[in-house]
């Protein structure tokens, strides 16, 4: 997905919520709500729809400008302790299998 359409994505609820919020609440005031209530709600709703909007794009350049290398390396950090715990997995099969042949021997006598 390219920058321009993560960027759509990430602004397209503030987008929504602006368009959504005056219009319902022109509605409901057309239907009995007190002006006053209902310009309160629209200048609260434009001023969160603002808000999460540049939250949006913070987010979204975030993401667009994270650095590979850092990625890279986290990348190699994540395969040694993968490494590292597969061969302590080794180490424990190899005891169980100790612990087997014991009980096994025991089972003889």
């Amino acid at each position: 997905m390219g920058g321009r359409s993560h960027i759509f994505l990430l602004i397209l609820p503030s987008v929504v919520m602006a368009i959504a919020v005056p219009a319902l609440t022109l509605y409901y005031v057309a239907h009995g709500l007190e002006l006053i209530a209902g310009t309160v709600i629209i200048v609260f709703g434009i001023i969160g729809a603002t808000v999460l909007g540049i939250v949006g794009i913070g987010v979204s350049s975030e993401i667009h400008f994270t650095d590979t290398n850092t990625e890279s390396q986290s990348l190699h950090i994540l395969r040694s302790a993968e490494r590292t715990m597969l061969e302590e997995f080794d180490d424990i099969i190899s005891l169980l299998d100790e612990i087997k042949d014991t009980l096994s021997s025991g089972d003889d006598r």
